[in-house]
């Protein structure tokens, strides 16, 4: 067989051609899937185009975070909470207000506590007054000693009632 010359030129360019066409499919990733030129029997795997662009460095820290002071709550009374003045998690000042507890019972209590005294402060002077008569009377015999011994012990009674 004999070829000629414009043959020989079509033929070359022909292959030319196929050549480029081949190169094109396999550098723009058109060519054959991974999976259809894999042996029978692997997975798949998915692939993704390769881009040129910024990222921002990324780290990750375990650690174990303290604060520089801690604070130990302990009530110098009990009661019902009526206000809590600080929200949760927030930050606090030495002396700061942190919860108002009601003050009902205590008021009740010192109320109660006062008006003792009262009587106490009373019955002191009754016995005072009883004591300064005693002690006019008993020179002169107009009462028992007797009877002045218990007024200045119930004077003293009611002394320590008060200082109570």
């Amino acid at each position: 067989m004999r070829f000629n010359k414009k043959t020989a030129v079509i033929a070359a360019a022909g292959l030319l051609a196929a050549a480029g066409l081949i190169y094109v499919l396999q550098t723009q990733g058109g060519g054959v899937p991974a999976a259809a030129s894999a042996p029978p029997g692997a997975p798949a795997v998915p692939v993704a185009k390769v881009v040129m662009r910024e990222i921002a460095p990324a780290a990750e820290f375990t650690g174990h975070l303290a604060a520089p002071d801690t604070v130990e709550l302990r009530a110098q009374v009990s009661g019902p909470i009526i206000r809590v003045s600080v929200p949760e998690g927030g930050l606090v000042q030495r002396g700061q207000l942190l919860f108002q507890i009601d003050p009902r019972p205590f008021q009740v209590a010192l109320d109660g506590a006062q008006a003792q005294l009262r009587q106490a402060e009373a019955l002191l002077a009754q016995a005072q007054s009883d004591l300064s008569r005693a002690e006019q009377l008993a020179p002169g015999g107009a009462i028992p000693v007797r009877a002045l011994e218990n007024a200045q012990s119930k004077a003293r009674q009611s002394e320590a009632q008060v200082a109570a």
